[in-house]
């Protein structure tokens, strides 16, 4: 998932509305204007109702859009930026502006992710027998005893930095069939 976290720093009043838009837009630089704005790239992507905004206000100024579709486009088109754009649903008005914080507190692209862990190299999986485990169909490990423990180095990309636990499930299968003969968690 991906989160736009925004503060609002401004609006015309504590108590009048404003439905923000976030938009993945085509690319942006310098000589974008009000009037010479990015092109709209697949919809509305997250539409909040934002009241407050003054120091004055008493609710939070903090807004957060979900930009996963975003994110995700970006990831599968190997794109080096990903543009984006707040904006009122209804800009006619003038009391459903806001102004967003730029310098305190700007916008931030929170990303959450998790990959699979890797696949563990047979030669790290045993046995409490002593075994080694084998892939050979010519020469499978051979176990006659139904209190055996399985071990394996398993490894997750993520477990460091974001303290998830590892689980390991192990089958085994009849080698003449391709039949489940059964699972340990």
């Amino acid at each position: 998932s991906a989160t736009l976290r925004t503060e609002v720093d401004w609006s015309w009043d504590c108590n009048s509305n404003s439905h923000i838009q976030l938009q993945r837009v085509s690319a942006f630089n310098r000589k974008t204007t009000w009037n010479n704005q990015p092109s709209t790239q697949g919809g509305v992507l997250d539409t909040q109702n934002v009241t407050g905004g003054w120091a004055t206000c008493p609710s939070s100024s903090g807004v957060e859009f979900d930009a996963t579709s975003a994110y995700k486009w970006g990831v599968s088109n190997d794109a080096s930026h990903i543009y984006l754009r707040l904006k009122e649903r209804n800009e006619s008005g003038t009391t459903a502006w806001r102004r967003f914080d730029m310098k305190k507190k700007p916008p931030v692209l929170v990303v959450n992710y998790n990959h699979p862990p890797e696949k563990p190299v047979t030669s790290t999986i045993s046995d409490s027998l002593g075994g080694v485990c084998s892939t050979d169909q010519d020469k499978p490990r051979l176990i006659n005893d139904t209190t055996v423990t399985f071990n394996a180095q398993i490894r997750d990309r993520d477990s460091y930095w974001v303290g998830q636990q590892v689980k390991s499930r192990f089958e085994w299968k009849s080698v003449a069939d391709d039949t489940d003969l059964g699972t340990a968690d």
